[in-house]
């Protein structure tokens, strides 16, 4: 993942609390088949996923490059 800048962090932290909001994600693979992955063969990205059970909002983020996830592999 790309490196958070300084403004992003700003703009993170200048957005409105809601009391009682909750998100919950983790990582998972992707639904769909990348058809030319890393050696050429068929890949499955990752990505990570939050959804927000007060407001329903999703935020998603792949990863940047195929095979480049970083941290523990699942299996």
């Amino acid at each position: 993942m790309s490196p958070i800048s300084p403004q992003f962090m700003e703009r993170f932290v200048r957005l409105p609390r809601m009391a009682g909001e909750t998100w919950q994600g983790g990582l998972l693979r992707m639904p769909a088949w990348i058809e030319k992955g890393p050696d050429g063969k068929p890949h499955r990205s990752w990505a990570g996923f939050w959804v927000s059970l007060h407001t329903g909002l999703v935020h998603m983020k792949m990863e940047p490059e195929c095979g480049r996830r970083q941290g523990p592999r699942a299996g």
